[in-house]
């Protein structure tokens, strides 16, 4: 798929626009590559009509039980196993790699931004703030911190939250949402992807 950048005209007030595939982005270190990690497992759920429904794997899952298959999966160990592995890759790679890497941890509301808080802190004793658009004062606190504060490795952001955060130190995305549209995912994996320019060549 292409990547449009918007780059100044020399001398001149306006922008133009540069097309370019992310094959060739990848090939001038312009963009950083995407290592994924996915999880497989049963879910049951009961369906619209109050009826018991299940898949034996998400992968195999017909097209019309994705979205509720991944949500009652979520809420199952597979939910827990999805954040504890990004976790554990991401203070392996903090520590032997990148000093200087953040995260976001994507949750569908409030309540389970609110658990995978407590649950970061009691199991790993890492302070993450949330971003909710219940508390716009407090969400704009936690984004801002998150970019320019060293300190603040991770940020859990509920939905769409996360469009429009610009932070080149983020490397790591949990995502926990049953949310699978191509251009929302796209976008996500677009705030692991920017280059931080503040970080020596050899990282």
């Amino acid at each position: 798929r292409s990547a449009m950048l918007w780059t100044p005209k020399k001398n001149s007030g306006s922008f133009k626009v540069i097309t370019r595939t992310r094959k060739a982005a990848l090939a001038d270190g312009n963009i950083n590559p995407i290592e994924a990690s996915l999880s497989d497992g049963s879910a049951s759920w009961l369906d619209a009509k109050g009826k018991n429904a299940a898949v034996d794997s998400l992968a195999e899952a017909p097209s019309n039980a994705i979205r509720p298959a991944i949500l009652a999966a979520l809420d199952t160990d597979i939910g827990l196993d999805i954040l504890d592995r990004a976790i554990t890759a991401f203070l392996s790679y903090v520590q032997c790699r990148n000093p200087n890497g953040k995260m976001l941890v994507v949750v569908r509301n409030i309540v389970k931004a609110r658990e995978t808080q407590r649950r970061l802190s009691d199991v790993y004793g890492l302070d993450a703030q949330v971003a909710a658009s219940d508390d716009s004062a407090q969400a704009k606190n936690a984004i801002r911190a998150f970019r320019f504060d060293p300190k603040a490795r991770i940020i859990i952001i509920i939905a769409m939250g996360y469009e429009g955060l610009d932070c080149p130190s983020a490397t790591h995305i949990a995502c926990l949402t049953r949310i699978r549209s191509k251009p929302w995912l796209e976008q996500l994996f677009a705030r692991v992807t920017r280059i931080d320019k503040k970080l020596p060549s050899d990282f």
